[in-house]
């Protein structure tokens, strides 16, 4: 036998060889929600993030089940249908595995861990569902375009929010979406985006899927202040309905809701379609996690 014949039988084994599937060790432990500052973590990093360990090590501290859940299975948030306290249980969990393990491979080995510590059983089922098609109105767009800073550009330091007469919170002058949201209304000031920025923040507070179809391809500036009538209920990171903030006086306006409002100050609209969307089910599970 050729020893190029013994190398390519060699690699053929290695290919075929089963992938780790769990992680070398690891532990999972209830945690307060809160940080040492008093904040609550919302979201968990993406695998690979800086924030979300190193190198051989999986690591988040005091993130909700129900982020980590949409990082391991890499869902939406209208793709997971879960139990209520999954959002407002924290806890900490610290893995290790080998360097050079790829994220598909830690998201396997994640997905394994969460299932066996919480004793879950889960499903995953195709559901119809209404979907949204961001598309431009019939007056055209009303959206100011502008030209993204280059790279060596210094930007003012970053200091708290002012607020408007309306009691709104003045968005900082920074690259990006920055939100001011209420539980009956909201101010979305969008600098420097793309219009796909404003589909992904829609689909978020429908909890629903919203496609950008508006083929607008440039960088703008804009705004976007709406009533939240008709929508999902705002929600903190803890679960419980958003309140006014500390010595923010409520002040009544009367806004348009998102639909209005888009049409009105952007110039888009939004169609509502049927859809199907892959969802997982959780159809139980335990708040403890089991022993390490």
């Amino acid at each position: 036998m050729s020893w190029t014949r013994i190398c390519g039988a060699m690699v053929s084994l290695l290919l075929a060889a089963p992938q780790q599937s769990t992680f070398d060790v690891a532990t999972v432990k209830s945690r307060s929600g809160r940080l040492p500052n008093g904040a609550i973590r919302i979201g968990a990093a993406p695998i690979g993030n800086p924030e979300a360990g190193s190198p051989g090590r999986l690591y988040y501290d005091r993130v909700s089940l129900k982020s980590v859940l949409l990082i391991a299975f890499s869902l939406k948030d209208m793709q997971l249908v879960s139990p209520d306290w999954m959002a407002s249980e924290y806890y900490e969990i610290d893995a290790r595995m080998p360097v050079g393990t790829t994220t598909d491979q830690i998201k396997t080995m994640l997905q394994n861990l969460l299932v066996e510590r919480f004793k879950m059983t889960i499903h995953r089922e195709i559901r119809e569902n209404d979907t949204y098609r961001l598309v431009i109105a019939k007056n055209g767009p009303k959206l100011k375009e502008v030209t993204p800073p280059q790279s060596n550009v210094v930007l003012p330091p970053a200091s708290a929010p002012q607020r408007d007469a309306d009691g709104w919170m003045m968005a900082p002058r920074r690259p990006g979406l920055f939100t001011d949201n209420r539980s009956d209304r909201s101010r979305w000031t969008f600098q420097q985006s793309r219009v796909s920025a404003l589909s992904n923040a829609l689909e978020s507070r429908f909890r629903q899927p919203v496609t950008d179809a508006t083929s607008l391809n440039g960088n703008y500036d804009f705004m976007l202040t709406f009533s939240a009538e008709g929508l999902p209920t705002l929600l903190d990171p803890l679960g419980f309905p958003v309140t006014p903030p500390i010595g923010a006086e409520p002040r009544p306006l009367d806004l348009p809701n998102v639909f209005t409002a888009l049409e009105e100050q952007l110039g888009l609209k939004l169609d509502r379609t049927k859809g199907r969307i892959d969802v997982l089910v959780i159809d139980q599970a335990e708040k403890i996690p089991a022993s390490n």
